[in-house]
C-alpha cells in the first residue's frame, strides 16, 4: 500500500525535529548555567566588596572613637572619658574593693618651653615621657591582679591627662601579698612606686632640673558616696599642700620627695 508523500516526510523529519529540540534545550541549559555562574560570581564579588567596606568603616569608627576618648599627644584618656570610666567603677564596686585617685602635676613646666624660645618640642617630649610612665605604672598594677581576675572580677587601673601639665590615675589598690595592709598603706605603697617611676626618666636631665622642674603627686582614697569628681577634688586640694611643701623645703620645686 502506497503511503501519502506528506506522511512519509513527516515521519522522516520527526527524529530530526526531536534532535533539534533536544539540542536547543541543551543550549538553553548551558546558557542558564553560565548565567547562574556569572550571577554567583557577581554576588560573591559584591559581598567581598561590602565586607571590605564594612571593615574599613569599622576601622574608621574605631579610630574616631579612640581620638575622641584619648589625648592625641600622650595616648592617655581624656578628662571626660577618664571620669566616666572611674564613676562606672565606683558604682560597680564591691565592699572589699579599695579605690584611689592620684593627681600628678608638673612643676615649673612652663620654664621648659620658655627656655626653647617658645618652641614646644621639649615640653611635648616631657609630656610623652610622663604619659608613657603612667601607662606602664597602671599596666603593672593590672598585672598584679591575676588572682582576682581568676575569680571573674574585672580589674583595671587607668590614667588620664587633663590637658596642660596635669594628670590623674584611678586605681584599685590590692593588698598584694599582705592582707593586713590598711588602705592608707596600700595608697602610700602605690604612690611611692608611681613617684619612683616618674622620677627615673628625668634623673639625668640636668637641663630640666636647673629650671626647677619637678613632679608633685597626691592621692585620695574613695569614701562612701564618692564620685570621681569628689575624689579628684580632694586629691587636688592635697596636691596644693604637697607643692607648697616642696617649695618651702628647697626655695624651689624639686623633682620628687
Amino acid at each position: 500500500m502506497n503511503r501519502p508523500q506528506g506522511e512519509t516526510y513527516k515521519q522522516k523529519s520527526a527524529p530530526k525535529t526531536a534532535l533539534l529540540a533536544l539540542a536547543g534545550l541543551s543550549l538553553a541549559l548551558g546558557f542558564g548555567r553560565r548565567k547562574a555562574r556569572q550571577e554567583n560570581s557577581r554576588l560573591r564579588d559584591e559581598l567581598l566588596h561590602n565586607n571590605r567596606a564594612m571593615m574599613t568603616l569599622r576601622q574608621k569608627n574605631e579610630e574616631l572613637e579612640y581620638k575622641a576618648t584619648h589625648d592625641n599627644l600622650t595616648g592617655l584618656l581624656t578628662k571626660h572619658t577618664f571620669m566616666e570610666k572611674a564613676d562606672r567603677r565606683l558604682q560597680e564596686r564591691h565592699p572589699e574593693q579599695v579605690f584611689a585617685m592620684l593627681v600628678i602635676d608638673l612643676d615649673n613646666f612652663k620654664a621648659i618651653n620658655d627656655k626653647h624660645a617658645g618652641r614646644h618640642a621639649a615640653g611635648d617630649e616631657v609630656l610623652k615621657i610622663v604619659g608613657e610612665t603612667l601607662k606602664n605604672a597602671t599596666r603593672q598594677e593590672d598585672d598584679q591582679r591575676t588572682d582576682l581576675l581568676a575569680h571573674g572580677r574585672r580589674q583595671d587601673a587607668q590614667s588620664g591627662r587633663w590637658g596642660g601639665d596635669e594628670f590623674a590615675v584611678f586605681v584599685e589598690l590590692t593588698s598584694r601579698h599582705d592582707e593586713s595592709l590598711s588602705p592608707e598603706a596600700r595608697l602610700k605603697s602605690f604612690k611611692t612606686r608611681l613617684e619612683e617611676g616618674l622620677s627615673k626618666p628625668f634623673e639625668t636631665r640636668g637641663d630640666l632640673m636647673e629650671h626647677g622642674f619637678g613632679i608633685s603627686v597626691a592621692g585620695s582614697l574613695a569614701q562612701p558616696g564618692d564620685t570621681a569628681e569628689t575624689m579628684f577634688n580632694r586629691a587636688d586640694q592635697l596636691l596644693g599642700t604637697v607643692k607648697e611643701e616642696h617649695h618651702q623645703a628647697n626655695g624651689n620645686y624639686r623633682l620628687l620627695k
